[in-house]
């Protein structure tokens, strides 16, 4: 079991890392990646597998099993329905309280 929790810890680690590269890469930048993914043989639909590593992660992470309270719930849920540029911000806001947080 604790194979699967660190398995799936890395994989959402690499969904985050993924997401916020997207949002920090030019245009020109992204398709130099496309184009060396493509090559490399590890595409999926898109360029990130997104679909893939949601297929992946959404199952196994829900809010029932990692008994989140009823405050990260309606934060969670508030998450999901801002648009990528909220998304971004929030983001980039969290990774500066980490920071700053030991």
């Amino acid at each position: 079991m604790k194979a699967t929790t660190n398995l799936l810890a890395e994989l959402q680690h690499a969904d985050h890392i993924i997401k916020a590269m997207l949002y920090n890469l030019t245009d020109k930048q992204k398709s130099k990646v496309r184009e060396y993914l493509g090559l490399a043989g590890v595409s999926g639909e898109d360029m990130t597998r997104a679909h893939e590593r949601t297929a992946v992660i959404k199952p196994v992470a829900t809010p029932a099993s990692l008994s989140l309270t009823a405050d990260e719930q309606r934060i969670l849920a508030a998450f999901r329905t801002m648009d990528a540029q909220g998304k971004r911000e929030c983001l980039i806001r969290v990774e500066w309280t980490a920071e700053k947080w030991p």
